[in-house]
């Protein structure tokens, strides 16, 4: 039988060759195959559904009964006859093979769509989030290949305008919660509202909210020019300068009026952990990865003396008369110098991990 429907195929399809291109055949044989698990099966289709292109290649193969069309409810459709036909018949049984993934696919948003429909059109049955995501990923490809359904389209286009005016509601309430606490809270209220304008239709009061927190919030200056994350700030004693570690490599100075670059410190190997100034604002100490402590003329950015720091350094802090200086290190030792001779006086030891903070207290 799959012998004699395949040769019956192969005469069918070489005649509507002389208008149509086997591909096209194929395309919309495929609209009548419906995958569930790993096996193809039956999909009765509304003839409204194909073009006129479509509905001949229909009308060729239903007289040759390889396809056969009934009326539902004042509706005519058209499947397969026989399910050997995309079984056994090699260039759709192919095309089948190839497209399984899509086929799947389709039957499964079809699913959600008839759900959906059979439920009334409820709201209950839309779409969101990752799901509605999925659904008109899959859409659109289906529409790239000319397999897609109206219904499966219907469902995708009332979930997103449901999903649309929900983040239209949200970013309306973000906007309002940000107004009305502005005051208290500029920072968290220039968060939210920015997170509601890029993910959430842009609403006029999010918007508003917005400029409000810029407004009232209390940065004053962002700092820019390390090329990767920082470890460490510190604030000069007289509140002038601002020094930084980064894990580029390099200490950086700022002038806190300008927010602008005094002085880049450089010399490390590793990544710089943490800085701290002496107390008489002249110098400067930084902990690196490479483990070593490099001491800074704060004026001029020359090195003073670099000191090793153990393992990996991990934190480094002056005492309060600047006699002394103190690194703590990956190798769960504190190492303590005298800073007018740079030799190590002390070396605490006893802690069973990292040593990361290093506070000392006036």
């Amino acid at each position: 039988m799959s012998g004699a429907l395949g040769r019956q195929a192969d005469e069918v399809i070489a005649e509507v060759r002389r208008d149509s291109s086997t591909d096209d055949v194929l395309a919309a044989l495929l609209r009548l195959v419906a995958m569930e698990g790993t096996e193809p099966t039956r999909r009765r289709v509304p003839l409204r559904e194909l073009s006129d292109d479509q509905r001949r290649m229909v009308t060729v193969f239903t007289d040759a009964r390889l396809l056969t069309t009934d009326v539902i409810d004042g509706e005519p459709y058209v499947q397969v006859a026989h399910e050997a036909l995309f079984r056994q018949w090699v260039p759709l049984r192919q095309q089948v093979q190839a497209r399984a993934e899509q086929l799947r696919r389709r039957t499964e948003l079809e699913r959600w769509a008839a759900d959906w429909v059979h439920a009334g059109r409820s709201a209950d049955y839309l779409l969101t989030g990752d799901r509605l995501a999925l659904a008109g990923q899959w859409l659109e490809a289906m529409e790239s290949a000319g397999q897609d359904s109206p219904t499966a389209r219907a469902l995708v286009n009332a979930s997103r305008s449901r999903d649309t005016a929900f983040l239209h509601r949200v970013s309306e309430t973000i906007g309002q919660f940000a107004l009305g606490n502005v005051d208290r809270y500029p920072e968290l209220a220039v968060l939210l509202t920015s997170a509601a304008l890029a993910q959430c239709p842009p609403t006029p009061v999010a918007r508003r909210a917005l400029m409000a927190a810029l407004a009232f919030s209390h940065t004053e200056a962002v700092l820019t020019g390390h090329t990767d994350a920082v470890r460490g700030v510190a604030w000069s004693p007289d509140g002038t300068h601002l020094a930084t570690a980064s894990r580029d490599g390099t200490a950086r100075v700022w002038h806190t009026d300008t927010g602008t670059v005094v002085r880049v410190l450089r010399g490390h190997t590793g990544m710089v952990e943490a800085v701290d100034w002496s107390p008489d604002a002249g110098r400067l100490a930084t902990a690196s990865r490479d483990g070593t402590i490099r001491i800074w003329e704060a004026t001029t950015g020359d090195t003073v003396t670099v000191l090793p720091g153990g393992d990996i350094a991990r934190a480094v802090t002056w005492s309060p008369e600047g006699t002394q200086l103190a690194a703590s290190s990956r190798d769960r030792t504190v190492r303590v110098w005298d800073t007018s001779t740079w030799q190590l006086t002390t070396q605490l030891v006893g802690h069973e991990g990292d040593v990361w903070g290093l506070p000392v207290l006036p």
